[in-house]
């Protein structure tokens, strides 16, 4: 495995506990998709380039350790 691919998969087991979407009281709101421990950054910037124009073949045991909300969202 890569070092990318490495450090995506490893950015979507640790770093992301919340989502963007509608939100009935205030137009759009940030919504945890999972708990958020104590003294954890939701917001954390992770450096991990984007990726607009590559394609990265990730298996299905690969994201074995990745949260059902966050899989949800990929």
């Amino acid at each position: 495995m890569n070092d990318l691919k490495k450090k995506l998969i490893k950015n979507l087991e640790n770093d992301i506990y919340c989502r963007i979407k509608p939100s009935k009281k205030h137009g759009v709101g940030v919504f945890a998709i999972r708990d958020i421990p104590k003294g954890i950054n939701p917001f954390k910037i992770t450096g991990i380039p984007c990726l607009k124009s590559r394609v990265l073949n990730v298996k299905d045991s690969e994201l074995k350790n990745i949260d059902s909300e966050v899989l949800h969202l990929y």
